[in-house]
């Protein structure tokens, strides 16, 4: 799997979200939507043979961002199983203001894949 086939298989997953998203940055002309997701990923060399990468493992931030708190979990409780279903595994997450928006609030949760 390479980066792009990577960002195919999240879209994919957060289409069935039914919420905006974007990887990387998101940016509205006017106010954002009531919930929103971006995400980022990195990804490491997890095994090697013969001097290739065989194996590797992604890593990735999902930030639901929300103008209340109920909205960010109504969300997760809807993403939470459609990631585990698809291989993923949860690492973490964090709750936090949104500095980018005010009034919004942020669970920014953390998987991994490989």
């Amino acid at each position: 799997m390479n980066d792009r086939e990577f960002c195919e298989m999240v879209d994919g997953i957060l289409t069935e979200v039914g919420v905006p998203f974007k990887h990387g940055v998101i940016e509205f002309e006017n106010r954002a939507p009531p919930v929103y997701i971006g995400y980022n990923f990195y990804d490491v060399p997890k095994l090697f043979g013969d001097g290739f990468e065989e194996e590797t493992e992604y890593f990735i931030t999902l930030d639901i961002v929300a103008d209340s708190t109920s909205a960010i979990d109504e969300t997760y409780d809807i993403l939470l199983p459609l990631m585990i279903e698809n291989g993923f595994c949860r690492s973490g997450g964090s709750y936090s203001a949104n500095s980018d928006h005010p009034k919004y609030y942020q669970k920014s949760v953390d998987f991994n894949y490989t």
